[in-house]
């Protein structure tokens, strides 16, 4: 597999949500993939892009699994940290 780590371009944000809803839906259910897909879109549409990083797996030219990592700055702490939130894998690419 291929690694590539890529910020939210809008040309790719539809097949990155459709790859959390179908892995999800396989999962779960329904309901939930579609939370799930919802969060990662909002994310996506909200976070500021130097606070979003996309990584994505590729094989063959398909993306099989995708990591959305949000920067978040706690006041208390003054440091910078990743939130890694939602990670969708392909299902016929688990196991």
């Amino acid at each position: 597999m291929e690694h590539l780590d890529e910020g939210p371009r809008p040309e790719r944000v539809d097949a990155l949500i459709a790859l959390v809803e179908a892995s999800f839906r396989d999962a779960a259910d329904a309901d939930e993939a579609r939370i799930v897909a919802d969060l990662a879109r909002n994310i996506i549409a909200t976070t500021p892009a130097s606070d979003l990083k996309v990584c994505s797996a590729l094989s063959d030219g398909a993306r099989r699994a995708v990591i959305l990592f949000t920067r978040m700055r706690p006041a208390e702490s003054g440091r910078s940290v990743f939130l890694l939130s939602p990670v969708a894998v392909a299902t016929d690419a688990q196991g």
